[in-house]
């Protein structure tokens, strides 16, 4: 995505035709930008349309700010925000070179709700590794820099680890705990061999690699509705002991409630997402998994919504809502007309391809009026279920045990709504 950033000097016509997704709008380049003027935003606001993140800085020199100094961004945020600032970029060190959290937390607090992207003072931390960490707990949605040196192509290296980083998954454990150990599951000769395929092409592709840890997870198949087999780890003993994270997942029927007004729908189905999280140098021992054919660990993360999908809302935040609607490895894209449903798939196709993030193409559906979408029917005249859920409830066999009922009761209550005489 490309961003623009825009001095007194121009009003930035041009640069949405040059590709811009937003401006960064500042005065004063010669001081390395600083905070500009109300009127300056309200000329760009009328020239462009797209989104202006306008710099929070009171002066050029460092970034330690004083009590007063930091009244004065306040404010400015405040007057800028009442000024239809899409969002903000500012930045504020300690004299040891760390990220003065304290001070960037008003900072976040007086912006809200509005996105926030921490600035070139980025460039000028002790330690990137630490700062990055930093950042992302305070809720920062990107980081201006150049990988702390002269220029983002002498500083590409730092980028890119920052960006791995960024994107592990980590595996926090609770404090004194330690994954337990469990047992060997027996398998059949058609899940043996399956077992020893599984294991040869994971380690193949690097998505696991030999162990010596302490863990030892069980592993074990359950069928496909095809009549395959998929490979499941019991990692019932490591998540009771692991620090929950705690990112939510979409809300489809609230999600669905955005598509009024949409004439043209294109679905895509994602390949593969999970094995495209990392997981954080030194936490793949607390994935290992143990079979009769040896002892093995995750390096990539074998299942992990919740990071995924902070991941593809990062991919897609502007958009989210305005277009698109994206839960874990589903896309829906939506428009009014047919020409504007082109641009924005391209978009999202173009998004994708720079995150490496791929599609799985017979799945997906292009362009069309009518498609379904994670259970429900959408068409440009609203949403309905999908027959097929109906039915697979209506005619759903008296559960025998509590563990069917509860399962039962999970499938029919994600929309309740669509189904009449459930309790009969």
């Amino acid at each position: 995505m490309l961003h623009a950033q825009l001095s007194r000097d121009r009003d930035g016509r041009g640069l949405p035709d040059g590709g811009a997704a937003r401006i960064e709008l500042c005065s004063s380049l010669i001081e390395g930008g600083i905070t500009p003027s109300v009127g300056l935003l309200q000329v760009v606001k009328e020239n462009i349309q797209i989104p202006v993140y306008v710099m929070i800085r009171p002066r050029g020199g460092d970034f330690l700010y004083s009590e007063r100094e930091l009244e004065v961004m306040r404010r400015d945020i405040e007057l800028l925000k009442r000024h239809r600032a899409d969002g903000f970029v500012l930045g504020a060190l300690t004299e040891d070179g760390r990220v003065d959290s304290e001070l960037c937390m008003e900072l976040l607090a007086t912006c809200r709700p509005l996105p926030v992207t921490f600035h070139r003072a980025f460039d000028m931390v002790h330690d990137p590794a630490v700062a990055v960490e930093t950042l992302v707990s305070l809720g920062f949605e990107r980081i201006l820099t150049s990988g702390c040196d002269s220029s983002a192509l002498e500083g590409l290296p730092v980028i890119k680890r920052l960006v791995e980083q960024v994107w592990d998954c980590a595996i926090d454990l609770l404090p004194s705990a330690s994954p337990p150990k469990g047992w060997i599951y027996p398998l059949s000769l058609p899940e043996s061999k399956a077992m020893e395929e599984y294991i040869e092409s994971s380690l193949a592709a690097g998505h696991i690699r030999p162990s010596t840890s302490p863990a030892a997870a069980g592993f074990f198949f359950v069928g496909k509705k095809d009549g395959g087999l998929r490979p499941c780890i019991d990692y019932r003993g490591l998540n009771a002991v692991t620090v929950w994270y705690p990112y939510p997942l979409p809300l489809v029927p609230a999600a669905l409630e955005q598509l009024r007004g949409a004439q043209v729908f294109t679905k895509l189905d994602r390949r593969s997402v999970y094995n495209l999280v990392r997981i954080r140098e030194g936490d793949e021992w607390k994935t290992a998994f143990h079979t009769t054919h040896g002892h093995y660990e995750y390096c990539v993360m074998p299942f992990a919504p919740a990071v995924f999908q902070a991941l593809i809302n990062e991919v897609f935040r502007d958009l989210l809502g305005r277009g698109v609607i994206a839960y874990i490895d589903d896309i829906l894209v939506y428009s009014a007309s047919m020409k504007e449903h082109v641009i924005q798939v391209r978009e999202v196709l173009t998004r994708l391809q720079q995150h490496h993030l791929y599609v799985k193409l017979e799945k997906c559906e292009f362009h069309r009026s009518v498609v379904t979408f994670l259970g429900y029917v959408i068409l440009h005249q609203g949403v309905e279920m999908d027959t097929v859920k109906v039915q697979a409830v209506t005619e759903w066999p008296e559960p025998p045990t509590v563990r069917e009922l509860q399962r039962f009761l999970g499938f029919a209550n994600f929309n309740d709504d669509s189904y009449e005489t459930t309790a009969q």
